[in-house]
């Protein structure tokens, strides 16, 4: 997360009307990624238009069509529109896979069970694997076809959280790459003049500056990290 005077000055900026139309706000605190997420669209749209001009998506699973979508149409009432996707799948990759595995083990150690799920299915979906294989197979071969390496000390929390995943069938995200499809599409909606102020507030825990989508947000709006 960026220091608490970068986030500050975008929402001093946003009152003096100077709206982005992407904003990024990524970090490993959850908490402050959250607070800054919440912040952000409170900023930008005022509470009696929230009802009508305030979406938010499940940034884990939403298809990307159905983000544009959200995007794209115009707002229910005049004003500023915004759309916010927290866990946004969009910006991690691969290089994400080991710090990802190693914040799972150490939020399962601290309680945060669904939290733990989250971030290794995250991974699970990058290797295109399921609980089901993970608890099968064993973390091993996950690890070698993700080339990645596993402290001795997570293996048996992560197993654990492999285990209540398959337990509990908690949902796994969208598989895929589809950051720079979304960065295309994106693009072409900014370029294509639409008059409405909207704005799209991604959030997410790891961020990865070599994706497409990371540089467009970087380029047309604002990164927060």
């Amino acid at each position: 997360m960026s220091n608490q005077a970068d986030l500050e000055k975008a929402l001093a900026d946003i009152k003096a009307g100077k709206v982005k139309p992407l904003i990024l706000v990524c970090g490993d605190e959850d908490y402050l990624v959250k607070q800054a997420y919440d912040r952000l669209l409170e900023a930008l749209v005022p509470e009696a238009l929230r009802a009508f001009n305030l979406e938010q998506l499940d940034g884990a699973r939403v298809e990307s069509s159905v983000l544009m979508d959200a995007f794209d149409i115009m707002p229910m009432m005049e004003g500023p529109k915004a759309v916010g996707v927290p866990e946004a799948r969009f910006f991690s990759g691969k290089s994400d896979a080991e710090e990802m595995l190693a914040r799972a083990a150490e939020a399962w150690g601290s309680g945060q069970v669904q939290q733990a799920l989250r971030l290794a299915g995250r991974v699970l979906t990058m290797a295109d694997w399921t609980w089901a294989e993970a608890v099968e197979r064993g973390l091993a071969p996950l690890a070698e076809g993700l080339e990645i390496e596993l402290p001795s000390q997570d293996i048996a929390a992560l197993r654990s959280v492999v285990e209540q995943g398959l337990k509990s069938d908690f949902p796994l995200p969208k598989g895929g790459d589809e950051g720079g499809e979304l960065a295309d599409r994106l693009e072409a909606s900014l370029g294509s003049g639409a008059p409405a102020v909207r704005t799209l507030v991604f959030a997410c825990s790891l961020a990865d500056a070599r994706k497409k989508i990371y540089k467009l947000v970087q380029a047309k709006g604002l990164v927060l990290e």
